[in-house]
């Protein structure tokens, strides 16, 4: 992560960024979440302190979104949930497979037919059950969330520090807009 004094930006990633500044916009932070990518490839969060900004570009497309701050309301860093597919695969192919077994009349094909299905049925669920679970970094505005996968080290301590700069620009914006109320006469 690169926190600024200076307020400024890598020059790589501001010549990726499609969206002009805000007058009188500051870079907060920002976090490059590039993995071994080519040099024509990006992919970072920056936080303003008015605008959160993810980017991403490959060769072929280029995405960015971007909410004000004032609109976000979680951040979390959380454990990839995986879900409960392939356990259901897994028990459909022993399903098809005992069913061939019993459909089919060729003594080998029907033990081989079992035999296929019961070893993918196993790899489904092995896979499933020993597979690593990523971090992520979920930033939620309204109904859209920036979502971003974790995968090094790194970048799991660098979420955490983000997390605490997004709070702290969310908390200094709601100090500011805060009025106090008029005293009675």
């Amino acid at each position: 992560m690169i926190s600024n004094e200076d307020n400024t930006m890598d020059v790589n990633m501001l010549e990726h960024l499609p969206l002009e500044p805000l007058s009188g916009e500051r870079t907060v932070a920002t976090m490059d979440l590039r993995e071994n990518l080519d040099g024509d490839e990006s992919n970072f969060l920056v936080l303003t302190d008015r605008r959160l900004i993810e980017h991403k570009r490959s060769k072929r497309q280029s995405n960015t979104a971007a909410s004000f701050v004032e609109d976000l309301h979680t951040v979390k860093i959380t454990t990839e949930q995986l879900g409960i597919a392939p356990y259901v695969w897994a028990g459909i192919s022993i399903v098809v497979g005992l069913s061939l077994w019993q459909v089919i009349e060729h003594p080998i094909g029907s033990l081989a037919a079992l035999v296929i299905m019961l070893l993918m049925g196993s790899y489904l669920f092995l896979d499933r059950f020993f597979k690593s679970r990523n971090k992520l970094l979920i930033v939620m505005s309204g109904s859209f969330e920036f979502r971003v996968v974790l995968t090094t080290e790194l970048l799991k301590q660098e979420a955490h520090e983000f997390a605490r700069n997004l709070t702290l620009v969310k908390d200094a914006q709601n100090k500011a807009n805060t009025t106090r109320p008029f005293s009675p006469r």
